[in-house]
């Protein structure tokens, strides 16, 4: 996604941007969550975490993952 540090990543080391078409399965929800690093929600919670001590986010890390997605 244009924006994101993986676009620039990609784009520097000479890869040529091309859209990936994703299928999703949508249970509960009508719409496709939007879970970028260009959400506002998520720009918040991720300088939340980086200011978090290593050994506790490693800690508490494999508890909130399943929950973001």
């Amino acid at each position: 996604m244009k924006g994101t540090s993986a676009y620039s990543f990609k784009k520097n080391m000479g890869f040529k941007p091309k859209p990936l078409h994703y299928q999703t399965r949508l249970i509960s929800d009508r719409k496709t969550p939007d879970i970028n690093p260009n959400n506002p929600t998520f720009k918040t919670l991720i300088k939340i975490w980086r200011r978090l001590p290593v050994p506790l986010a490693n800690r508490i890390g494999p508890l909130v993952a399943p929950l973001i997605i």
